[in-house]
């Protein structure tokens, strides 16, 4: 008898702990529906860098970058280019033909390629990765390149997005095993408007 009593309270307690549990997950429900959906990334402010800065900016394709306000614009083939008095760094800023939907390896391909036709030597992409633009939202990929110029060995940081409907290509180049935190900062202030 007193098993039967308490397997009944057991069983009691058990259903009165269920039902509290049900009451609370019926009032709460609708609430955690919309809590449970993931909010769409907000995009960062742009933050300024920690040196002194010139702007670049792309009205037709919605972008602007900042490097080193003591870089003079040096002539490229892209965009826009400019380099510290030494020549490095030095940055150019690129549209890179084919889709933005290219995988990374074609990317990195189509990068050494170019590199190639422009003098350089054998480049060799280190290391590649997808990452996101300093606004924490839009998606880039991070290329390091050794390559050579005229027999200078080369090292560069590379950032790829896509923008107005083209690739844009930051490459900012320094000397081999140069690519520090300055140089880094430098091409990640790529950001879109």
């Amino acid at each position: 008898m007193i098993r039967t009593r308490t397997t009944t309270l057991l069983t009691v307690l058990a259903l009165a702990v269920l039902a509290a549990t049900f009451s609370g997950c019926a009032s709460t429900s609708a609430g955690s529906v919309a809590a449970d959906v993931p909010a769409a990334p907000q995009k960062k402010a742009f933050v300024p860098p920690s040196y002194e800065a010139a702007e670049y900016a792309s009205e037709e394709y919605g972008f602007s970058v900042h490097y080193p306000s003591d870089f003079q614009e040096q002539p490229g083939a892209g965009l826009f280019a400019a380099a510290s008095a030494s020549q490095v760094p030095r940055i150019d800023i690129t549209l890179i033909p084919g889709s933005p939907d290219a995988s990374p390896e074609t990317i990195a391909s189509g990068l050494e390629a170019g590199l190639a036709e422009l003098g350089g030597g054998e480049a060799n992409v280190t290391a590649s990765k997808e990452t996101t633009l300093q606004d924490g939202v839009t998606p880039a990929l991070e290329l390091m390149v050794d390559w050579s110029f005229q027999g200078f060995p080369i090292s560069s940081i590379v950032l790829i997005t896509e923008a107005g409907g083209q690739m844009i290509n930051v490459q900012v180049t320094t000397m081999e095993g140069g690519v520090d935190d300055l140089v880094r900062e430098i091409a990640y202030t790529l950001y879109l408007d």
